[in-house]
C-alpha cells in the first residue's frame, strides 16, 4: 500500500514539473492568453531553482557554444600584506557538474551583473543603472569586512565566463569583467568589461581562473 501510494505520489510529482517546463518555455507568440499567469508560475518556480525557461540548450543551427557557467571572484586590498579573497568563500570556483541550485549570493551577484553588462552601452540613464549595479556589490563586500583592523582600502572583482561547445564538449573561457571599489570613498573606480587575459593579470596579479 505504502509502495503504491509513493509510486502515485512520484508520478504526480514527475507530471507537475513537466508541465512546470512544458508552461514556462511556452513563447508569449504562440500561447493562449489565458495560460499568461500559468506560464508566469511556472518561469518563477524555474527560477528557484536556478534554471531559465526556454533557452534552446540543444539546438546548435545559430552557434553550437552556449554559456556553461561562470565566476565572480572578489577580493580586499589593504594597506599591507598579500590580497585575501572574499568570494568565491573557499576561494574556488566549481564550474563543472551539476548544480541543481546555485547559492544565494552566486545567483544574485550574477543576475545584477548580467543586468550590468546589458545597460551598459545604453543611454546616459541606462550606463548609470550599470555602474549602479557594480557599486551595490562592491559596497556590499566591503561593508562584509569593515570590522577588520585595518579595514580594507579597496574591494575588486572580475567575472569570468565559461561556455561549451555542444557539437565537440570543448570549454571556452571568456573574461566578462573588471571593476575596483573604493571602500572608505563609497566609489566606483576602473571597470573593464571583456577585458584580455594580459589586462586581467596585469590587475590581478595572479590567474583567478
Amino acid at each position: 500500500m505504502l509502495r503504491t501510494w509513493k509510486r502515485r505520489a512520484g508520478m504526480i510529482a514527475l507530471l507537475l514539473w513537466m508541465a512546470v517546463v512544458a508552461l514556462a518555455a511556452w513563447p508569449a507568440i504562440a500561447r493562449p492568453g489565458f495560460l499568461d499567469s500559468a506560464h508566469d508560475l511556472s518561469v518563477a518556480t524555474l527560477r528557484l531553482f536556478g534554471i531559465s525557461a526556454g533557452q534552446p540548450l540543444f539546438q546548435t543551427d545559430a552557434s553550437p557554444w552556449k554559456q556553461h557557467g561562470y565566476c565572480l571572484f572578489v577580493r580586499e586590498r589593504g594597506t599591507s600584506g598579500e590580497p585575501a579573497v572574499l568570494f568565491p568563500p573557499d576561494g574556488e570556483c566549481r564550474v563543472m557538474g551539476f548544480h541543481p541550485r546555485l547559492p544565494p549570493v552566486d545567483r544574485a551577484t550574477h543576475r545584477m551583473l548580467s543586468s550590468a553588462w546589458t545597460l551598459r552601452n545604453g543611454d546616459v540613464e541606462s550606463k548609470r543603472l550599470s555602474a549602479g549595479y557594480l557599486e551595490s556589490i562592491g559596497r556590499a563586500f566591503c561593508r562584509q569586512t569593515a570590522q577588520e583592523d585595518p579595514p580594507p582600502r579597496e574591494v575588486e572583482a572580475v567575472w569570468i565566463w565559461y561556455y561549451r561547445n555542444y557539437d565537440d564538449a570543448s570549454v571556452l573561457r571568456r573574461n566578462g569583467l573588471y571593476f575596483d571599489y573604493a571602500c572608505a570613498q563609497e566609489q566606483l573606480g576602473e571597470v573593464a568589461w571583456h577585458p584580455n587575459d594580459k589586462a586581467v593579470l596585469a590587475r590581478w596579479g595572479t590567474a583567478p581562473w
